[in-house]
């Protein structure tokens, strides 16, 4: 009889097949590629096509509701054939509904159908729960006379270690059941990073460890914590590299030891060096390719240019990695002025010399609920040589002389970045002293 368990318009079966297409909550389909696994009538190819699939398959082993799915649905492709026999393809969405209760081996056939999906693809299952907490399987006489085997929700969890599962809630119940229905999202857990961003001090390292991640304890098999810096310090923190990685490993540690060589230890000019003579994103794709196979979570920091940001994502994702990014949210910053082809200079001579022309530019930022005023001075075009300590002047006296701003302290993150932290108010008049490649005097004054 057509339609005995399936509904369609005109046609109303044992299941509720409208209400459970909800229930479902199928990902975003449109020109993706869905297989329905035990389809009976294909009443959820349908919906999967008309919710713009690009490719949909149907499979089921009754030859019967094979006939009846490719008579509703003749310009979907269906397939006679069992679960247990070999599946082509690979698909976006896999949707295994009111039947895994009949397998051999559930998280066998789970594992088989998560092999099927492509990169972040999902598996749609929905079925029975046993109550309880154990998580052996539940044996439960049905109904119909047969007894079949139940996940409690925890077996279900402790039987895919390796995956992520979504509760997406109840699904909808029918007559006869002996267990209440859900629906789940089933995905392969793949490889992540998360690319901590900002100056040192930010505490980068802090939030590393509070997201469970250690610095170098490989032991670990959930997060580690990778210094991009200390690598290229000291490469060694991250062997012995897997065999077929030696040859990337000999070429990092070759251009690393060059870069060295020209440009001195200091770990931003090692990256720029390697980036300029191409070598920086091959440097990032054989940490990538190590690093997930030492654990599933890398909370990566280290100095990258914010050009380069998005190339190096990129690299992770070429490797497969889910890629995060996080950047500390600090005050927001008004730009003050603006300082060209200019280098500062103390009291007593000139505080550092640019190796090209440079552009400075010092910004306001607020430091609300704390006694001291900020400035951030960036260096926005070219590199320089920096000292650890530098001064800003304000005027004292009738004759406008500038002296050193008392209680002051400037904090260099990095050749580019400055942090200026002045107790009180910022005073008035407060000027950064300059000059350029050639000797001149520049000033910017803040009124």
């Amino acid at each position: 009889m057509v339609g005995t368990y399936q509904s369609f318009h005109g046609a109303k079966g044992s299941s509720n097949s409208f209400a459970k297409l909800e229930k479902l909550r199928f990902p975003n389909l449109v020109g993706k590629r869905f297989l329905d696994v035990g389809c009976n009538e294909g009443f959820f190819c349908a919906a999967a096509y008309a919710a713009g699939a690009a490719q949909v398959v149907g499979m089921d082993s009754n030859r019967h509701f094979y006939e009846l799915a490719r008579s509703r649905f003749p310009w979907l492709e269906f397939r006679h054939q069992s679960w247990d026999e070999p599946i082509e393809g690979r698909y976006d969405v896999i949707l295994l509904a009111s039947a895994i209760h009949y397998a051999k081996d559930q998280p066998a056939l789970i594992y088989k159908l998560l092999d099927l999906l492509a990169p972040g693809g999902t598996l749609v299952l929905e079925l029975g729960i046993a109550s309880g907490s154990k998580t052996d399987m539940v044996t439960i006489k049905r109904p119909v006379g047969d007894t079949r085997d139940f996940f409690t929700r925890a077996g279900l969890h402790a039987s895919l270690p390796d995956c992520s599962i979504r509760d997406c809630g109840p699904s909808v119940m029918q007559s006869g059941d002996e267990t209440r229905r859900f629906v789940f999202h089933i995905t392969r857990i793949q490889p992540t990073v998360l690319l901590l961003a900002g100056p040192s001090q930010a505490g980068k390292s802090t939030l590393a460890r509070l997201l469970g991640a250690n610095r170098y304890d490989f032991s670990n098999k959930s997060a580690v914590f990778f210094s991009l810096d200390a690598f290229l310090t000291n490469p060694l923190t991250l062997t012995p590299p897997a065999p077929d990685l030696d040859a990337a490993f000999a070429a990092t540690l070759a251009a690393r030891q060059a870069a060295i060589a020209r440009v001195g230890a200091a770990t931003d000019r090692i990256s720029d060096a390697l980036h300029a003579e191409g070598h920086f994103l091959k440097l990032i794709d054989y940490l990538a390719r190590r690093l997930r196979r030492i654990a599933p979570l890398a909370v990566w920091d280290g100095f990258v240019r914010p050009s380069l940001v998005d190339e190096v994502a990129a690299v992770f994702q070429d490797n497969g990695y889910v890629v995060w990014s996080a950047e500390r949210q600090l005050a927001t910053i008004t730009p003050i002025a603006t300082i060209t082809n200019a280098v500062l200079k103390t009291s007593s001579g000139p505080l550092f010399r640019s190796r090209e022309d440079i552009a400075l530019e010092l910004k306001r930022a607020e430091a609300p609920g704390t006694d001291a005023s900020l400035l951030t001075l960036t260096v926005t075009r070219g590199t320089v040589d920096f000292p650890a300590a530098t001064q800003l002047f304000a005027p004292t006296g009738a004759d406008g002389s500038l002296e050193p701003c008392a209680q002051q302290t400037i904090t260099w993150q990095d050749d580019r970045n400055a942090t200026i932290s002045i107790v009180g108010d910022i005073p008035a008049g407060l000027t950064v002293v300059a000059f350029d490649n050639r000797g001149a005097v520049t000033t910017a004054t803040l009124e």
